[in-house]
């Protein structure tokens, strides 16, 4: 049985500093920049490591194509890192008193520079100062392991060459003159108002309640989620919190077909079905789960996620924060011991509740050898990426003549809910499905028969 762990909330000092180091532990690229852009519309994390990077460097991520550093666009970072190790020719004074000069005319017109301009503060004395601790082997405050700055740099200039030198000298820069505005008693206390070790001590108004715990535990379409949601059509007040914005709509349009009022919360969009945005029933994605609302029931789902390395702090944060008379959590048997473990150490007791599952599944016997024609009403075909879908769709309705839904990652759920009515309506043309991985959460499907492609 896997084990799985909590994974605590994280502030955003802690995310701030993380930053800082990842973007000395792996220097920035195009390919790496154009990877973080996109993943910062999603996640705090990401997007601030791209920010910090463009901070650190001062005039962005391309650099001078003059230097012998390779340009991005013809070399990886790790090849420009094999490179630079290759390149130490040159005595580590040598290489640092280049560095500096170098980082020098970099960091005059950075954006922390800017700030101390308009705070009527010279950058000369700073550096100056900088200089000086930098020759007397002072240790950067925030550097638990005690490491002088000198060592640090020596350090990178071995792993990295010239490039990890001079990005290890902008940060301890920058790490000084930030420093120098806090007193020691003031990162003391910072420290301590960024403890989040112990996350049963998180919230003391949940723990004043005596709550009552359901875990619904059980294999896909076993029905653990819809008696979870039963509970909550019949409460007064409620909160559904799940981990994907076409599940929170789906529960959304439920509850507003049954004359619930709910209303939508997600990171993209807050919709409430008129004006008022006041409702006594949410469905949100589990980041945007109010943890200050007393409600009657609350339904959080895909529990299994608190193991999660990238989420799993907010299951975390849901499970032990939200504030809810009756809690019920949905997903796999083996997250039991570790919620139960979980649940003692705050003095609350679970209630599991076991399912099995409704329609048998079993492999079949023989393939369709690519022969398309063998396929018949309610086949879903898998494949795993959308130039795959769309092709996969033509083939089909050439050799059959009838019409395809098609279901994937990037479809709007809305979109992505139309389709699957499609497929699921027997009285229409609408005979197979092509569709990506995406159909394994939030959509109800009826699929006779699986088939991936190759």
């Amino acid at each position: 049985m896997q084990r799985l762990r909590v994974r605590p909330a994280i502030c955003v000092f802690c995310k701030l500093e993380r930053s800082l180091l990842k973007s000395l532990a792996s220097p920035p690229c195009r390919k790496r920049h154009t990877t973080d852009v996109q993943q910062s519309r999603n996640a705090f994390d990401d997007g601030d490591t791209f920010r910090v990077r463009r901070f650190l460097s001062g005039k962005g991520f391309i650099p001078d194509e003059k230097k012998k550093r390779a340009s991005f666009t013809k070399r990886s970072g790790h090849d420009r890192d094999r490179g630079n190790n290759q390149a130490q020719a040159e005595p580590y004074e040598q290489a640092l008193s280049k560095a500096r000069r170098k980082v020098k005319e970099e960091l005059k017109n950075a954006p922390i520079v800017e700030q101390l301009k308009q705070e009527n503060q010279e950058f000369e004395p700073y550096w100056a100062s900088f200089i000086k601790k930098l020759e007397s082997g002072f240790v950067l405050p925030h550097d638990e392991g005690g490491q002088t700055m000198s060592r640090g740099l020596v350090q990178a200039y071995k792993q990295r060459g010239i490039g990890g030198l001079e990005d290890r000298l902008k940060y301890a820069f920058y790490g000084l003159v930030t420093g120098s505005r806090f007193s020691k008693s003031d990162i003391i206390n910072q420290k301590i108002l960024a403890d989040l070790r112990y996350p049963t001590e998180w919230f003391p108004a949940t723990r004043g309640l005596q709550r009552e715990i359901h875990l619904h535990v059980g294999p896909t379409n076993s029905g653990k989620t819809y008696h979870a949601l039963q509970a909550l059509e019949a409460a007064e007040t409620g909160m559904y919190a799940g981990p994907l914005r076409l599940l929170a709509h789906e529960v959304y349009t439920r509850m507003n077909a049954k004359g619930k009022r709910c209303v939508l919360i997600t990171g993209e969009e807050r919709r409430s079905p008129d004006e008022s945005t006041e409702s006594k029933m949410v469905a949100c994605t589990v980041e945007m789960a109010t943890l200050s609302r007393p409600v009657d029931v609350a339904v959080v789902d895909e529990i299994q996620m608190i193991g999660g390395n990238e989420r799993g702090w907010a299951w975390t944060q849901a499970v032990l924060g939200i504030q809810a008379k009756e809690l019920h959590l949905c997903g796999e048997a083996r997250t039991v011991p570790l919620l139960k473990e979980l649940f003692a150490s705050v003095g609350e007791k679970v209630q599991v509740h076991e399912y099995t599952r409704l329609s048998p599944l079993a492999m079949a016997e023989e393939s369709l050898d690519g022969d398309l024609k063998k396929l018949r009403k309610g086949d879903c075909i898998v494949s795993f990426s959308v130039v795959g879908i769309h092709a996969l769709r033509r083939r089909i309705e050439q050799q059959t003549k009838r019409k395809v839904a098609t279901v994937y990652g990037s479809l709007p759920p809305e979109t992505r809910a139309h389709q699957a009515r499609l497929f699921n309506d027997p009285d229409n043309d609408y005979d197979y499905l092509v569709a990506s991985d995406a159909i394994g959460m939030g959509l109800n499907l009826s699929v006779h028969k699986v088939v991936t492609s190759p």
